[in-house]
């Protein structure tokens, strides 16, 4: 590779999600001088860490709560991500019609400082729009309702993917991927009293990672076409159950 050059370096294959690191043109590649005189560069090789952070992991979903007749209560439900990871977790919602309201408490990831700018390929400023943000320790961007302090970013909820419009009301980013560990998410139910077996949650895990659109890789669910990419959505759905009560000891 031609010295004193920037490159956006790409590589993923279809088990592994697309990722992109920008070796700017001050950063030299590892190299040794052999007894020649000629200069070689080590290869840029797949270790464990890299493999567990960017493989698609194998996917669990399974309700901690149960979904009860006419109250509110806090219900959670566990991601559980094993033999690699899922990126950039992003959780769309459906319900019937016995559900009043299922609501997600605010969103919050921190970071040292959050700037308003990042660095491009050939190392410039380039100030963000949006309500995007910048978390340079971490290199991570990210839209944010607000900023507290400089280390607090508020996640907006998002709209839904294209290819799930019509099957979707409510999506939220969780602000975060999961490798090899579980997560819980929790919401705030209310239910009917005329609640019924017919009544039910849908929860559609969603990811996301780099996708090419023209001269960009921006991270999205969604290719140019609207297609899904990284890991296929999944369908979890949490149906009511009348409790069963055991009178024999009556």
């Amino acid at each position: 590779m031609p010295i004193n050059k920037s490159y956006r370096l790409c590589y993923w294959t279809s088990e592994f999600y697309r990722h992109c690191t920008i070796y700017l043109r001050e950063v030299s590649f590892i190299s040794r001088r052999e007894p020649s005189g000629n200069i070689t560069f080590e290869n840029i090789t797949m270790d464990e860490t890299f493999q567990s952070r960017f493989k698609k992991g194998i996917v669990n979903v399974n309700a901690i709560d149960k979904v009860q007749k006419g109250t509110e209560q806090v219900l959670r439900f566990n991601i559980s991500v094993r033999n690699g990871s899922i990126s950039r977790l992003t959780i769309c919602t459906w319900h019937s019609i016995g559900i009043v309201s299922l609501t997600k408490p605010e969103i919050t990831i921190l970071c040292d400082r959050w700037l308003n700018y990042s660095i491009n390929i050939e190392g410039e400023r380039i100030n963000l729009t949006n309500n995007m943000y910048w978390c340079k320790p971490d290199n991570r961007i990210e839209q944010c309702t607000k900023v507290i302090s400089g280390r607090e970013c508020i996640v907006p909820n998002i709209n839904p993917p294209s290819r799930l419009k019509g099957n979707v009301d409510f999506c939220y980013y969780t602000g975060t991927s999961i490798i090899n560990t579980d997560y819980i998410a929790d919401y705030n139910l209310k239910t009917m009293p005329f609640i019924d077996q017919n009544d039910y949650i849908d929860f559609y895990i969603i990811d996301s990672e780099e996708v090419k659109i023209g001269n960009e890789y921006p991270i999205r669910s969604e290719d140019a076409f609207g297609n899904d990419v990284g890991v296929p959505d999944i369908l979890y759905r949490l149906n009511y159950t009348e409790e069963l009560y055991d009178l024999s000891n009556r």
